[in-house]
C-alpha cells in the first residue's frame, strides 16, 4: 500500500516542528548532546510515528506496510535534522556575539560549501537511524493490531 498524501505532509509538519522545538533547550550545551545525539537520531520516528497512530484516521496508518513505515521514518529524520540545524545554527551564532565564551561548535568557522556538506551528512545520519526506528515501530504497531 502506498502512503497518503495527508500522512505524508503531517509526518514532515510534526516532524520539523518536533526539530525546531528541539533547538531551543539544545542551547545548554550538556543538554545539545541528549537532544542531538540521543532524542533526534534515534526517538523522533518513533515518536512522531506513534504520535500519528493517535492522532490520524486510523484506516490511513492501519493500511501501511511495515515498508511505509521505514520510509516515513526517514522522511521524518531528515526533516527533524534540516529543521534542527537551520534553528539552532543561527542562534548559537547569534548567543555567540553577545556572550564571548559560548560554545560555538565550530559552526562559525565553516565555510558555506562546508556547512552544506555537513548539514547532508548529519541530514543522512539521521535519516538512516530513523529509518531503523520507524521499521521497529511499524513491526511493533502491526504486531500489536494483530492481537
Amino acid at each position: 500500500m502506498t502512503i497518503h498524501i495527508n500522512s505524508l505532509k503531517k509526518s514532515c509538519v510534526y516532524g520539523a516542528a518536533l526539530g525546531a522545538l528541539s533547538a531551543i533547550p539544545a542551547l545548554i550545551p550538556h543538554v545539545m548532546y541528549i537532544i542531538a545525539l540521543f532524542l533526534l537520531p534515534f526517538l523522533s520516528a518513533p515518536a512522531i510515528l506513534l504520535l500519528l497512530q493517535v492522532r490520524e484516521n486510523s484506516e490511513n496508518l492501519c493500511s501501511l506496510e511495515v515498508k511505509d513505515y521505514t520510509m516515513l521514518g526517514a522522511i521524518i529524520g531528515a526533516v527533524s535534522c534540516f529543521s534542527f540545524l537551520i534553528i539552532f545554527s543561527p542562534l548559537v551564532i547569534l548567543i555567540h556575539i553577545f556572550i564571548k565564551n559560548y560554545y560555538t561548535y565550530a559552526i562559525n568557522i565553516l565555510n558555506p560549501f562546508l556547512a552544506i556538506v555537513f548539514l547532508v551528512t548529519i541530514a543522512l545520519i539521521f535519516a538512516l537511524t530513523n529509518a531503523g526506528s520507524g521499521l521497529i515501530t511499524g513491526l511493533l504497531v502491526k504486531q500489536f493490531r494483530k492481537n
